[in-house]
């Protein structure tokens, strides 16, 4: 009866844990025991939370209260938050490749979505650290992710099942639920959501992948074999601006001549990480949000590949050889005008035409776009945003940069002034952070809505600060962001930071700042 459960489906709906992430109870007891948190390892449960467990999974503490809750409950405990972040992650082990591959080819002939019991501690380590080694984010591979701390219940609560059939629009006959619990499928039962029980994760792939897909979906994310001849390019595509737009439009111009898939192949680490232990990226993106764009372009496929020691050994022959045809099934490879691939960088475009020919993959040199007699480039765009020249980089990038971060608590001063600030903890934003100085922005604070803004990059040198902080003054907006994420994004730099006299002459400068953005931005 394999596959006859998905007759007159339509919708697939994945737990998380025990279904498609791997769960040890044991190891993350030892972590946590580790740390000196002995008394509080009674409550891990790989199923069923409770106590301040709970509370997180429901979002009604932040991770620094269920931090210092551990805390008192366990004594003996001094370790940071990081630390048992740390510990409690641990009960997560792993995601398979093989079964993002089996969420990937149902959702190509289904709506699939997740609907997890989760915290934010477990769900920041998957989206960090698991996903991107299937080669995607979350969004790839669900229509949207229903994560219970971000909802205010966990099932079996009716209400959770009620509020995904409501925002996805799903007909439940033609649903199916994959669950470890009993309980929870027959809470969807009771809303006529046909259910897959499953006790462990493997279990749904034999029942939902057919057969001739199964094994292949049970390869590594590098040994994958699409096996439909391919037109790629390769880069690592920081960004995805203009340039890297163009680029990829050439692909699949070529692809659609040829009748063959489109095919971006890309990293998930910068190179000079690996070939060079001190190097700090500076990157305009985070692997999530390149991978987002990517697939945004109309690109066929979007391959994701671990860039490591091993990847940095080979030579551009054998990576064509092994990695693009072998693995992939590259027939035409686009190359990039200054890009060059392999353990010998000296070796260019005539060389990847050389090897080509040998291999069977023909190799085209593609077309730069130029700006203003500059090749846009994603070192073009970090030098632009060095300098305070959000504008001319946004012109590169085809779209606003942003900065993406955590608000923490801050000393008030502007909030005395009268111009209150959301404070972007600066460790917290994981892309370039723009020159010191004060910009025009707009902030999305996480309703879809986009804010006029102001903010200043800097130490803040009218009251004697040395380190740099992050300041958002959100006109209009008075709501509490402590803890929370938001996103913001450059428009214009209006001035660079500099020490006032007084407060009262800052205030007057921050009062022209606010006109100036309100004339701007309307």
């Amino acid at each position: 009866m394999k596959n006859d459960i998905l007759n007159g489906i339509k919708n697939i709906v994945f737990d998380f844990g025990c279904v498609l992430v791997d769960l040890d109870r044991h190891k993350c007891i030892e972590a946590l025991n580790a740390i000196g948190a002995h008394k509080i390892s009674c409550y891990v449960d790989e199923c069923k939370q409770a106590d301040m467990f709970l509370d997180l999974e429901l979002g009604k503490i932040s991770v620094e209260e269920f931090c210092d809750e551990i805390r008192r409950r366990a004594p003996g405990c001094e370790a940071s938050n990081e630390e048992i972040r740390y510990a409690w992650g641990e009960l997560l082990q792993q995601i398979p490749v093989r079964r993002m591959r089996a969420v990937e080819r149902l959702h190509k002939t289904h709506k699939v979505y997740m609907l997890s019991n989760s915290n934010s501690v477990h769900w920041d380590k998957a989206v960090e650290h698991f996903f991107p080694l299937s080669g995607h984010g979350p969004e790839y591979y669900f229509d949207k992710t229903f994560i219970s701390y971000n909802m205010g219940m966990v099932k079996p609560d009716p209400r959770i099942f009620e509020t995904l059939l409501q925002e996805t629009g799903a007909v439940a006959e033609e649903t199916l639920f994959v669950d470890d619990s009993l309980a929870n499928c027959k809470a969807a039962e009771a809303f006529g959501i046909r259910t897959l029980h499953v006790t462990h994760g493997d279990e749904w792939l034999d029942i939902l992948s057919p057969d001739d897909e199964n094994s292949v979906g049970r390869e590594s994310v590098t040994n994958h074999c699409h096996g439909a001849g391919s037109v790629a390019t390769i880069g690592f595509f920081d960004g995805v601006h203009r340039g890297h737009r163009y680029l990829i439009d050439q692909v699949k111009e070529v692809a659609e001549r040829h009748g063959l898939q489109s095919v971006v192949v890309t990293f998930d680490k910068h190179p000079r990480e690996v070939l060079h232990s001190d190097y700090m990226p500076q990157m305009l993106s985070t692997l999530d949000q390149k991978v987002a764009r990517i697939r945004a372009t109309g690109v066929d496929r979007c391959e994701v590949l671990p860039f490591n020691e091993e990847t940095a050994s080979l030579s551009a022959f054998d990576f064509m050889r092994m990695v693009l045809k072998d693995r992939l099934g590259v027939e035409y490879l686009v190359i990039g005008y200054d890009n060059r691939f392999g353990h010998n960088r000296s070796e260019g475009f005539d060389d990847y035409v050389a090897f080509g020919k040998q291999i069977g993959i023909e190799v085209i040199r593609a077309k730069a776009l130029v700006l203003n007699e500059v090749n846009v480039s994603s070192s073009v765009i970090r030098t632009f945003l060095s300098g305070g020249e959000v504008d001319l980089a946004a012109k590169c990038l085809g779209y606003r940069y942003a900065l993406r971060g955590k608000v923490v608590g801050g000393v008030k001063e502007g909030r005395r002034m009268g111009f209150p600030t959301a404070n972007i903890d600066p460790s917290s934003v994981r892309t370039m952070i723009p020159a010191p100085g004060v910009y025009v922005m707009t902030a999305n604070v996480g309703d879809g809505k986009e804010r006029p803004a102001m903010m200043n990059i800097g130490c803040r040198p009218t009251f004697d600060g040395e380190t740099t902080t992050l300041e958002v003054h959100i006109i209009g907006y008075e709501g509490d962001l402590y803890g929370s994420e938001i996103s913001v994004s450059f428009v214009k730099r209006l001035r660079s930071e500099r020490k006032f006299a007084s407060e009262q002459e800052l205030m007057r400068q921050l009062q022209s700042d606010r006109q100036q953005v309100l004339d701007l931005l309307g």
